[in-house]
């Protein structure tokens, strides 16, 4: 006869930030033009890279576009982020895609501590469709509704967010725009899958039930202005507030050179102390944008990303 023991797994102390959310792949951001300015897009957000950040900005995008992202980040992870946007009279329509990829990961044991030649891995993907309009002249607003699913060996948490933002260009000089953005609403989620069941030679078996938990729930708002016009000079200012993470800033400065792009950012979100990027216009419509972040613990992180008007 077959005996069950139920565990329930909790999560670590509830009154801290750091741990409270899971799909961390989420946070880190996308697109390498977003990140060189350590977050602080949501204000001038446009382009395809857009739909990652401030959904309202793809309503500025009068061309069929795309965005196409490698990411290297630490501890052998890797990413990539796809993004492509079709306008129309109507509005804009975006598809995007973040992926997050771990690499082969060696299992090991109490008895094989040096590792048993078998391997599992940790990966994350989270797919979603923006709508966009221009509702004025001046005010832009658009949403995204995504899915998602986090994997690990065997085990698997899915679910869907929704991500909202607005965008308002005042026409004033400096061309002072405000943008808001609200990303990651939707129910917890938990883990489930075969691996959460063991059985022991005895007969004894027992059920690991994951509680569940948030994603990574964040408001971020604030204005960019031009502070020159030739070369034109943009400086945007951000506060970030995310459930699982201090409220902090974003601040972020873009020059346009003719044809090149030099950015920086600094911010403490996700533990990030800077950012830097360039980025280079090939012909009239395509983009190529490289883009270092510094981690506070972990190194730096590279991004390329290619951009292009069909």
């Amino acid at each position: 006869m077959r005996k069950y023991l139920l565990l329930i797994i909790f999560p670590g102390v509830l009154s801290a930030y750091t741990g409270r959310s899971g799909g961390v792949f989420l946070s880190r951001g996308a697109g390498a033009r977003p990140t060189a300015l350590c977050g602080a897009f949501t204000a001038i957000a446009e382009g395809p890279q857009a739909v990652f950040w401030n959904p309202a900005g793809i309503a500025l995008v009068s061309r069929k576009s795309v965005s196409l992202t490698s990411n290297k980040f630490f501890a052998g992870i890797t990413g990539a982020d796809i993004a492509f946007v079709s306008p129309s009279k109507e509005g804009a329509v975006g598809i995007s895609m973040i992926a997050s990829f771990s690499g082969k990961i060696e299992i090991t044991t109490e008895e094989q501590q040096e590792g048993t030649g078998h391997y599992y891995s940790a990966n994350d993907y989270a797919l979603g469709i923006s709508y966009a309009r221009r509702l004025t002249d001046k005010f832009n607003a658009g949403f995204t509704i995504k899915v998602y699913s986090l994997n690990i060996y065997k085990v698997t948490a899915t679910g869907w967010l929704i991500d909202i933002g607005g965008t308002y260009n005042t026409g004033l000089a400096g061309n002072l725009r405000f943008g808001y953005a609200i990303r990651n609403f939707g129910p917890n989620t938990r883990y489930r899958g075969e691996n959460l069941t063991e059985e022991t030679e005895e007969g004894f078996s027992w059920t690991y039930i994951s509680t569940s938990f948030p994603m990574p729930l964040c408001f971020q708002g604030g204005f960019a202005v031009d502070v020159l016009s030739s070369p034109k000079v943009t400086v945007d200012a951000e506060i970030v507030h995310q459930n699982d993470q201090p409220t902090t800033y974003a601040v972020g400065l873009e020059a346009v050179l003719g044809n090149m792009k030099i950015r920086t950012g600094i911010t403490r979100k996700d533990l990030i102390e800077y950012g830097a990027g360039i980025g280079y216009n090939v012909g009239s419509s395509m983009g190529i944008d490289y883009t270092v972040q510094k981690h506070k613990y972990l190194g730096y992180i590279h991004r390329v990303a290619v951009n292009f008007e069909l």
